[in-house]
Parts: structure tokens; C-alpha cells; sequence
């Protein structure tokens, strides 16, 4: 009797106890720290990463475009002359022109320009620059020319560019190569500095046609097309700037060249301190 009452007193202590361990374990598990999240590393894709969708600014044009050799000085062969002398070789070249022709392609006060060989393809250019009253300078500008001297010209006149003493010289020349037919005339634009030696300051293209006639292509008398094609643009010197036209253009040039012209952004260009730079568009 003595031994059941006890079993049964055991009995209920345990029971108690394990009744205290089951309330107290929600707040030891309050205090607990918890699982760390795994990590997840994502799968390989063969699918491009989507574009970003900020909007970005146009490249800022550049100032200016120019070819190198437009911005680099050209020496020019030159060869002085006196008043007297160069009335004479008018005189000389007047008697060896037929009538119907002339020696004088201009003859002002500072320009003069002569034709002085048997097909009048030769142009010799010259000035007088500012202060030198008795002193002519020949400037040879027919490499230009080179092989499209046919039915030349030039014409010069000063400009001032740069507010300086000494002046420029502005030169409008062309001529074209006129063989079998073809006919390709083109025309430049030129200005020279005066400011120590004088020099090429600027010379661009600014005119090309080429026209091809239809010719025969075999021994069997197979005909080719002929080709068309013209570029031009318009420079203008005014108020010491330089301003460039744009081009245009008609047909396809049989070289197959899309850039005929010397290479220039339209605009205005200011000369200062030897160079050219673009002021206005």
C-alpha cells in the first residue's frame, strides 16, 4: 500500500515537470537566433542581358573637318619682277598670239595673270603685294593644274583675313582634260599669304564633272555605256571669312570614288594665328 501511494506520488511529479519544460519552450525558442537562408546561385542563361534603357546624349559634332593639306602651308616657287619687265613680256607674248586670242587673262593694279605657251594651257600669275610699288611677285600655281590644263583659267583678287598687314591673295582657277571625247573639267579654290614667304594658306576642289560618251568595248563592236557624273559646291570670301558651301552631287563617278571634293564641313571659317577654324554653321 505504502509502495503504490509512492509510485503514484512519482507518477505526478514527473508529470509536472515535464508540463513546466513544455510552457517555458516557446520562450527560450522567442530568444533563439534564426536559420541562416541558404544561399541561391541562379542558373546559367543563354539569354542576352536586357539593354539598358537610359537614354544617352548625340556625339557633339566635331568644330571642323578639314582636309590636312588644306590646313598645312604650301611653299610656292616663286620669281621676281619690275614693272618695266613684265610690260615687256606682255609685249612679247601679245606678238606671238594670234589676233583672235589674247596673252592677258587679267591686268589690274596688284593681279595679272598671262598665258604664255604655244597651246595657252600656262598660266603665270602675279601680284604686287601692299607697299611694293615696283616689285612683282610670279607665283607658279599650275601643278594644280596638272594634266586637266585644258581651257584654264584663273582669276585673283585681294582679301583680308586675319586683320593684319599683310594681305591675302585669293585665287579662282580650273581647267579639264578633254581627250577621245571625255570631257573633265574642274575648278579650285586657292589663298595665299603673304606673311613672310609667300605661301598656300588654303586649296580645296570644289568642282569635278567627268561625262564618258558611249564607246566600243571589243573587236566585235560591243558597246559600253557612258557615265555621267558632277560635283560642285560654292566658297565664298567675305567680311575676312571663309564660307563653304554644300555639295552637290549628281550621278556616280566611274572611279568609283564617293568623296570627289576636297573634304570640308559647310560652314564659316575664321583665319587666325596660321589656322583655320569653324566659327558658324
Amino acid at each position: 500500500m505504502i509502495f503504490r501511494r509512492g509510485l503514484l506520488g512519482f507518477s505526478s511529479l514527473l508529470l509536472m515537470l515535464l508540463s513546466a519544460c513544455q510552457s517555458r519552450q516557446p520562450a527560450d525558442n522567442a530568444h533563439a537566433t534564426p536559420a541562416a537562408r541558404p544561399v541561391v546561385t541562379p542558373r546559367p542563361t543563354s539569354s542576352r542581358p536586357a539593354a539598358d534603357s537610359t537614354p544617352t546624349l548625340p556625339a557633339r559634332p566635331e568644330k571642323q573637318t578639314l582636309f590636312p593639306d588644306t590646313l598645312h602651308p604650301i611653299a610656292l616657287s616663286v620669281q621676281y619682277w619690275t614693272g618695266p619687265q613684265l610690260d615687256s613680256l606682255r609685249a612679247v607674248l601679245d606678238a606671238d598670239t594670234p589676233a583672235i586670242l589674247s596673252s592677258v587673262e587679267q591686268w589690274t593694279n596688284r593681279c595679272r595673270v598671262l598665258r604664255a605657251d604655244d597651246d595657252y594651257s600656262t598660266l603665270r600669275l602675279f601680284f604686287r603685294p601692299l607697299g611694293a610699288t615696283a616689285r612683282w611677285v610670279e607665283l607658279d600655281l599650275n601643278a594644280w593644274l596638272n594634266g586637266y590644263n585644258m581651257l584654264s583659267y584663273m582669276q585673283a583678287r585681294v582679301v583680308e583675313l586675319d586683320q593684319r598687314a599683310s594681305e591675302e591673295l585669293l585665287v579662282e582657277m580650273g581647267g579639264g582634260n578633254y581627250a577621245s571625247g571625255i570631257r573633265e573639267p574642274l575648278s579650285y579654290t586657292l589663298l595665299i599669304s603673304f606673311e613672310g614667304a609667300p605661301h598656300v594658306i588654303w586649296h580645296s576642289l570644289d568642282s569635278h564633272t567627268q561625262e564618258v560618251p558611249p564607246y566600243q568595248s571589243n573587236a566585235q563592236g560591243e558597246m559600253e555605256r557612258g557615265n555621267y557624273a558632277s560635283a560642285d559646291r560654292k566658297i565664298t570670301v567675305r567680311n575676312g571669312r571663309v564660307r563653304v558651301g554644300r555639295v552637290r552631287q549628281e550621278g556616280k563617278f566611274g572611279s568609283g570614288d564617293e568623296l570627289v571634293l576636297t573634304p570640308i564641313t559647310p560652314g564659316s571659317y575664321q583665319y587666325r594665328a596660321g589656322r583655320f577654324r569653324r566659327v558658324a554653321p
